[in-house]
């Protein structure tokens, strides 16, 4: 297999087997960090596309919302009705009865909780 060479940024994808990416992994990486976009193929079928990061992807920063978010001192309980029908076997129902007992307390969810009410 040849190296890849190096190329200016286009707006059509290259297209690449995935065994001469993977064979060249270091050399493709550095077309993408300038900008060029890729798109790998197996058995002549498209499989993934890979390129720079869009503009809008943020870089998650661990803790960065630590003591922003509170979880109610009853978050990991569930009322007994809800709790008998998980035992019972109704997992479908007790899903449903434990998204709707959750919606309860969320003023926010007040259409969608009526609507569930409903079917």
């Amino acid at each position: 297999l040849a190296m890849p060479q190096p190329r200016q940024q286009t707006s059509t994808p290259r297209r690449v087997g995935v065994r001469e990416f993977r064979g060249n992994l270091t050399s493709f990486l550095k077309q993408v960090e300038d900008g060029q976009r890729f798109v790998l193929t197996s058995q002549h079928k498209v499989v993934a596309e890979i390129g720079p990061p869009s503009s809008d992807v943020v870089i998650r920063k661990p803790g960065a919302l630590r003591g922003k978010i509170k979880v109610a001192d009853d978050f990991d309980s569930l009322p007994e009705d809800v709790l008998r029908s998980v035992e019972d076997g109704t997992e479908a129902a007790a899903r449903y009865d434990a998204l709707l007992w959750w919606l309860n307390d969320d003023e926010e969810f007040g259409n969608l909780r009526e609507a569930l009410s409903a079917t």
